[in-house]
């Protein structure tokens, strides 16, 4: 079993933890992928079917890291 030691005070912590929840409930596997700004189908398809860890946007485009049940 995993402890995570967090403050109420300060929070520290609490990112960890709320990512190990998120890994534990949504898969163990996290992909990251980078959307074009004009592909609003495909991110729109992302938020609604996996569970999104981060969001970055980039020159390149949006680049979502999610967590996946499974290797793909």
């Amino acid at each position: 079993m995993r402890v995570f030691p967090l403050s109420a005070r300060t929070g520290q912590g609490c990112e960890e933890l709320k990512n190990a929840l998120l890994r534990h409930f949504a898969g163990e596997y996290e992909k990251t992928v980078t959307i074009p700004y004009d592909d609003g189908a495909a991110l729109a398809a992302l938020y609604r079917d996996k569970v999104i860890l981060n969001r970055e946007d980039t020159a390149e485009g949006i680049r979502i890291t999610y967590c996946t049940d499974r290797e793909e």
